[in-house]
């Protein structure tokens, strides 16, 4: 009886530890009080990685109105999201436009953790 109550507390121990590390790997917002998250990702030449500068992120969601406007990389990065439903709209640098079924807007579900999207570019036909 006394080795199944060591292994038993054991056990225990060992789904703690595993809920602990589960927990820890969310971070919580301490003004909403909900699960954080980021949105990250770059603007690219279809076909590429290489990043297109200017171009304007916009960010929408529940206490969030956000805006990024991508550098040399074409990178950007939103952080310390609260949880819930969240708008991502891409506004073209000028001379560039969306790559052919490419869309300029994401619906974002986000329950705490990581989002990463790409979006694609051409040079538009005018410049």
């Amino acid at each position: 009886m006394k080795i199944m109550s060591t292994v038993g507390r054991g056990a225990v121990l060992g789904v703690a530890l595993l809920l602990g590390a589960v927990i820890a790997s969310c971070s919580d917002n301490p003004v909403t009080g909900g699960l954080i998250g980021t949105v990250s990702g770059q603007v690219q030449i279809v076909g590429t990685s290489t990043g297109v500068p200017g171009a304007v992120l916009t960010l929408t969601g529940p206490n969030v109105n956000l805006q990024a406007t991508t550098p040399a990389n074409g990178g950007f990065l939103f952080e310390d999201l609260p949880f819930g439903d969240f708008t991502l709209v891409l506004t073209p640098p000028a001379g560039w436009e969306m790559a052919q079924g490419s869309s300029a807007t994401r619906t974002i579900g986000m329950a705490g953790g990581n989002a990463s999207f790409h979006f694609s570019l051409v040079q538009s036909g005018g410049s």
